[in-house]
Parts: C-alpha cells; structure tokens; sequence
C-alpha cells in the first residue's frame, strides 16, 4: 500500500498537521506522519525531528 507522508513543524504546526492527515485517512490513504520541528511535536508523529536529523 502507498503512503502519503505528511511532512512539517509539529512544534508549533501540529493542529494543522493533524487536519491534513485526519483527510488522508478518512478519503482512504495511508499517513505517515513526520516532524522537522526543533522543539518536542504537540501532536502524535510517526518520525520524530530527531531521527530526521540522524
């Protein structure tokens, strides 16, 4: 199964990352959530910033 990944800064964009991914799944995708924020995400990431930056 394809996925859509979701990609931003769940710092201080998580309630708009959540909307977006909450889309995805309810048209029936499959979400891959991932955080390139610097501080700790405010909503539930898949990937989080600091693995990104590994």
């Amino acid at each position: 199964m394809k996925c859509i990944y979701v990609v931003g800064t769940a710092d201080t964009k998580g309630e708009e990352l959540a909307f977006l991914a909450d889309a995805v799944t309810a048209a029936g995708g499959a979400v891959v959530r991932v955080d390139i924020g610097t501080r700790g995400a405010t909503v539930p990431v898949d990937i989080p910033a600091s693995e990104v930056a590994a």
